[in-house]
């Protein structure tokens, strides 16, 4: 999906404000993703961010670009691939498997649930590469 938004009050900007977008652009643009160069806003959003100081607007929107390329953002959306715990989910949030099948976990069946529970919450944790605490009872 290209971004394509409009700048709301480019038309208001100042002559310098307008000068400082420009060079901006001019100054980055060949370094830009092929997404980032469809977004019309993004010089703009920018210089607005550094109260159109052109050598702060430049380093803020470098240090932007290096983050996105490495972070791969103009593909996360195509080629993101959920660890296999998320993809076995059957509901927002986390789901488990059971051996039974019933609606509603009861009394005979909790410590089944329970360490299936407590199995894949690790088996998650794990491949996330997530430590958890526990929080002290009381």
């Amino acid at each position: 999906m290209p971004v394509s938004r409009k700048v709301p009050s480019f038309q208001d900007l100042t002559a310098y404000e307008k000068s400082v977008v420009d060079e901006l652009r001019r100054r980055t643009f060949h370094d830009l993703t092929p997404i980032m160069q469809k977004d019309e806003t993004i010089f703009y959003r920018f210089c607005k961010a550094r109260d159109y100081d052109l050598e702060e607007a430049e380093i803020m929107l470098r240090k932007h670009i290096t983050w996105a390329k490495e972070m791969k953002m103009d593909t996360f959306l195509t080629s993101y691939k959920p660890p296999e715990i998320g993809r076995q989910s059957q509901a927002p949030g986390m789901t488990w498997r059971l051996d039974f099948k019933k609606w509603s976990v009861r009394n005979a069946n909790r410590p089944v649930a329970d360490a299936r529970k407590k199995e894949e919450q690790e088996k998650f944790l794990h491949q996330m590469g997530l430590l958890m605490d526990t929080p002290k009872p009381g």
